[in-house]
């Protein structure tokens, strides 16, 4: 009778797994720290979330119960169905997803970091070899999803980590590899592709000197005007191109990874003869081999339609990846923390403060550690938490008004719904945007409702712009 039970009980998990997100299942079966009945309560919530709730933002509510990766794969899962096939040709042939590889170049001096901590994106860890432009790059992957988000620190993780998307026919050119990021080259297993989205350039670069296309909501601070419509709009990895590519990547295509990632969703990892990666990769048990670029005078950088994989100088162990990313990598500890790794241990505990002692961080730090601080309160779903977001709609910082009119949409009562209502007359239209996207979804209201109708002729053609997404029946997206 006991064996009954217990085959009943795995019975029962093997439908749960059944029914969930694929990256959340391989979560909960590769935990070696949760309990059986730790793993059940957040399978069992996200058993039949194949949906977002909101049309226009992801909740409060949703980033307390759900792991980024399903939030992830939801986010990418929408824009495929909603704004992909508006965008494929009339005569489609196959998915990018048939013939891409997804790729990252990192400085080998990081990835015994990567190994312990996984793969940050600029927002966690304050650094980058590329742009630093955190406000600019936060429009702009709000504007990719085609959805208004939480920065805190789940919210920053849900966030995308760039890297290449590499067209293995060779037919989309890219012929420029951004070495400048590392030495190292990470090749990502295809399931990442389900938390993907893609653009033909640089996302930042395009997007953020964007202002006349309409396709990026709000104007860069040079006031530069850049039109990329034709260029920017991402697309998921189910997109269908034309029989004949109708397209080349510009210098290289940019692969934008969303949620939580890490080396357990590597495929294998490829060097420049000579570097060293740390002992500490070598104990994941993921195969390396050496890289090359035959057929030109300069090896390095390569080029991605030339790239080839060379010898294989660690050939991998499946138990020693099963014990590393089980229990040893907890077990790991940084002798002295990068100014990086600082950051995202900042932000993790920052995230763990109660509510009263966010609201004293937000009185007493710079505007940086308050918008932390805001962001992470937004999330909260309390009395306490309520008062203090609804002083903070006045305050002098757009980017704090827009995470505290966020964070009110989680309340259905009148004080909330006149800070909404104020927001919707703000004079910065990301607070506008905000303030519209959650008015939306109380549009039954009259008063709520006159008031979003005036934003359909808004002076900002951003905002009208996203006032008719946001109205649109299927899609949440331009075309």
């Amino acid at each position: 009778m006991r064996k009954c039970h217990f085959l009943a009980i795995y019975e029962i998990i093997a439908v749960l797994l059944a029914l969930t997100p694929q990256s959340y299942a391989e979560d909960c079966l590769n935990s070696a720290d949760h309990t059986l009945a730790d793993s059940l309560k957040p399978l069992i919530r996200a058993i039949g979330k194949q949906n977002l709730s909101h049309r226009g933002y992801i909740s409060p509510d949703e980033y307390r119960n759900f792991d980024s990766k399903i939030l992830a794969e939801l986010l990418v899962s929408r824009l495929e169905k909603e704004c992909d096939p508006i965008r494929e040709s009339k005569s489609p042939g196959t998915k990018i997803w048939d013939h891409t590889e997804v790729m990252m170049l990192v400085p080998s001096e990081v990835m015994d970091s990567i190994a312990k901590y996984g793969f940050k994106n600029q927002h966690l860890t304050r650094s980058t070899k590329g742009i630093t432009a955190f406000d600019s790059r936060f429009l702009g992957e709000q504007e990719l999803a085609g959805l208004r988000l939480s920065y805190s620190d789940k919210g920053r993780e849900l966030l995308p980590k760039s890297a290449l998307l590499r067209f293995t026919d060779q037919q989309h050119g890219g012929d420029d590899f951004p070495f400048w990021y590392g030495d190292v080259i990470v090749v990502f297993k295809d399931e990442v592709k389900k938390r993907m989205t893609w653009t033909r350039e640089d996302s930042l670069s395009s997007a953020m000197m964007a202002s006349a296309g309409n396709y990026i909501s709000f104007e860069h601070a040079s006031g530069e005007s850049y039109s990329t419509k034709s260029w920017f709009p991402g697309r998921t990895l189910g997109f269908h191109e034309s029989s004949t590519p109708s397209f080349k990547c510009q210098g290289y295509c940019e692969a934008q990874i969303w949620g939580e990632l890490g080396l357990d969703d590597v495929t294998y990892i490829m060097m420049k003869p000579g570097a060293k990666a740390g002992d500490l990769l070598a104990k994941t048990g993921i195969p390396i081999y050496t890289y090359s670029t035959p057929g030109g005078e300069n090896s390095y950088p390569p080029q991605p339609a030339k790239l080839k994989r060379e010898n294989l100088i660690y050939g991998g162990d499946t138990q020693k990846q099963e014990r590393f990313f089980g229990k040893e990598r907890a077990k790991t500890q940084a002798n002295e923390p990068s100014p990086a790794l600082r950051n995202i241990q900042e932000s993790k505990r920052i995230s763990a403060l109660s509510d009263s002692q966010l609201i004293e961080q937000i009185k007493s730090t710079g505007n940086y550690d308050r918008l932390l601080s805001v962001s992470e309160l937004a999330l909260r779903n309390s009395p306490t938490s309520r008062r203090s977001l609804l002083a903070l709609t006045k305050d002098g910082s757009k980017e704090i008004r827009a995470q505290a009119i966020f964070g009110l949409s989680q309340f259905d009562d009148e004080e909330a719904k006149t800070a909404i209502l104020a927001g919707l007359s703000d004079p910065e239209p990301a607070v506008r945007a905000i303030s519209m996207t959650i008015a939306a979804d109380r549009r039954n209201d009259p008063s709520i409702r006159a008031r979003l109708d005036m934003l359909a002729t808004d002076e900002n053609p951003n905002v009208r712009e996203w006032y008719g997404r946001l109205f649109k029946l299927n899609r949440s997206c331009s075309e």
